[in-house]
């Protein structure tokens, strides 16, 4: 139904569901002991949209046990994308369009990178259209994608606020009505394929207390009647914990233009590297052939004070294997010296494994193209223009089309010039 994260039904609901979830750590005292003057809080959780694998149910988060009856509130912090970042900067089909106003960077950070977000635990405020105009659009939806399972199964809690909330909040953050089964609660988000998504949700699970209950909250938890919730609550006390400092990801968002994508390869296989905007490590960790190489490659992005950058990575059986990467630093003196030690690095240590490289000065652009021969055939070209170091690596692949110098050159310049 659904397929490659950028080629998805805008507001389609999958029937299966991944997630992408890391546990930070269990905080304050056990589930039954939450007493008055003791914390409140039983676990603190990240949530990361953006998971590596593509797989019928990603990783799932578990709380510790919630004592059976007892009350608790799940409160949700973040914003996040369901498609990658650079449809929000030049739309790709089958969209002909984005609705709406996204918001230009995550609260909080993901493996995934950076980019414009769309999405928070329980609205979606802009999405991508394959069909009709965006005034037949109502942006903001409440979109169910954060799911719990409690032991019946999973769906999208209860809302906990004393008025409906019609549209996303100022600071993204909702909180949702629980109670305790004598089980771990489950926690994901659902997503068909989290392999170009990006953002991340801070999530706290706590003991519910007597405002809770107040101005008819206490229908969230399922109650026939308000002194039950208020019965519940009445010896348990505390202060309910202050969300985290939210300030969107201020990391520049231009490489993520500047690579190659789906559209310039039709039949391509993406790989789905992580499709927003990344510093230094986690760029090193995909533009690298080695441990080694990524460690020169880290140094090198450092030293020139990288401000970030973006990898595509595409194949196919009659395409060779081709990765894109775009680089961008303070200024271009920067850009021009971390060029001439990138080419380098490019040449030797981060070469293909047994192959040797011949570099001659490239055409059309400012840079050089790199000719591997050996175990792999294949041409890099790698080049500067203000800012930006910018490279376009195609390896020869069984059964793959040619590799061409000219070819690859010319899409480079078409890359940088975008």
């Amino acid at each position: 139904m659904l397929m490659k994260g950028h080629k998805r039904a805008a507001l389609a609901l999958p029937v299966a569901v991944i997630a992408a979830i890391a546990v930070i750590a269990p905080a304050g005292a056990p589930a039954a002991a939450a007493k008055s003057g003791s914390s409140l809080v039983v676990a603190r959780l990240k949530m990361d949209a953006y998971s590596p694998g593509l797989v019928a149910h990603g990783p799932r988060l578990q709380s510790p046990k919630l004592t059976k009856g007892k009350l608790y509130v799940v409160t949700v912090q973040g914003t996040v994308s369901f498609y990658a970042a650079v449809d929000y900067l030049q739309i790709q089909k089958p969209f002909i369009a984005f609705c709406g106003t996204p918001q230009p960077a995550p609260l909080f950070g993901s493996a995934g990178g950076s980019g414009p977000v769309s999405n928070d635990a329980e609205f979606i405020f802009a999405q991508p259209i394959s069909a009709g105009t965006c005034n037949s659009v109502k942006l903001p939806v409440a979109y169910p994608n954060f799911q719990v399972n409690n032991g019946f199964g999973w769906g999208h809690p209860e809302l906990l606020s004393p008025k409906p909330v019609l549209r996303p909040t100022a600071n993204h953050a909702y909180s949702f009505a629980i109670v305790g089964q004598g089980r771990r609660l489950g926690l994901e988000l659902v997503d068909p394929d989290t392999r170009d998504d990006y953002g991340s949700f801070q999530i706290a699970i706590r003991h519910a207390i007597g405002s809770d209950c107040t101005n008819g909250q206490w229908r969230a938890f399922a109650l026939k009647r308000a002194a039950i919730c208020a019965g519940d609550t009445a010896n348990t006390q505390g202060t309910i914990p202050k969300l985290p400092k939210a300030k969107p990801l201020t990391i520049p968002q231009g490489p993520i233009a500047h690579v190659a994508r789906d559209s310039d390869f039709p039949t391509a296989v993406n790989a789905q590297l992580p499709a927003g905007v990344l510093g230094a490590a986690a760029f090193s960790k995909y533009a690298s052939v080695s441990t080694t190489a990524g460690s020169m490659q880290r140094a090198i992005l450092t030293a020139h004070k990288l401000q970030s950058a973006a990898i595509s990575q595409l194949g196919g059986p009659t395409l060779p294997s081709i990765t894109s990467t775009a680089t961008q630093f303070p200024n271009a003196t920067s850009a021009q010296a971390a060029f001439a030690a990138l080419a380098t690095l490019d040449a030797g240590a981060n070469a293909p494994a047994g192959t040797t490289a011949a570099i001659a000065p490239a055409t059309g652009v400012q840079g050089e193209v790199i000719t591997y021969s050996g175990a792999a055939a294949g041409v890099e070209a790698i080049a500067y223009a203000g800012n930006g170091v910018y490279a376009l690596r195609e390896i020869q692949t069984a059964g793959g089309g040619p590799v061409s110098t000219a070819t690859t050159t010319t899409l480079l310049a078409s890359l940088i010039n975008r």
